[in-house]
């Protein structure tokens, strides 16, 4: 499916490219000009670089965090551990506690009648 977006939006490009030569000259000035803006902004104002390099800093800082926050959710499942100990609670059986509930109130109840066997 990537391959075929890809495809769809690179034939959307070559689409918009001009035929005429003096137009793909002009095009290509225009294109190497943008470029070359890009490329030097950081030189025309250090001063936006710098805040920008800093903003991207905590960007990534608070990224990180969030992301490793994400992950120990996930490996530790705090809905199995204790508040008190961070250990994993099991019952006498060796499984999950599942807080006051019955073994028999984790059994879906039967909702319809029972199938005719014929005998």
């Amino acid at each position: 499916m990537f391959i075929l977006k890809t495809i769809f939006w690179l034939s959307l490009v070559v689409l918009v490219l001009p035929t005429d030569d003096s137009q793909q000259q002009e095009f290509g000035r225009k294109a190497r000009a943008a470029v070359y803006h890009i490329a030097t902004f950081c030189d025309r104002n250090a001063r936006a670089c710098e805040t920008g390099s800093h903003y991207w800093q905590i960007f990534k800082n608070k990224a990180d965090y969030g992301l490793q926050l994400a992950f120990n959710l996930i490996v530790q499942r705090p809905e199995l551990r204790d508040a008190d100990s961070g250990r994993t609670r099991r019952n006498a059986a060796g499984r999950y506690d599942r807080g006051n509930l019955r073994s028999n109130d984790l059994v879906p109840a039967w909702r319809g009648t029972p199938p005719d066997r014929g005998l």
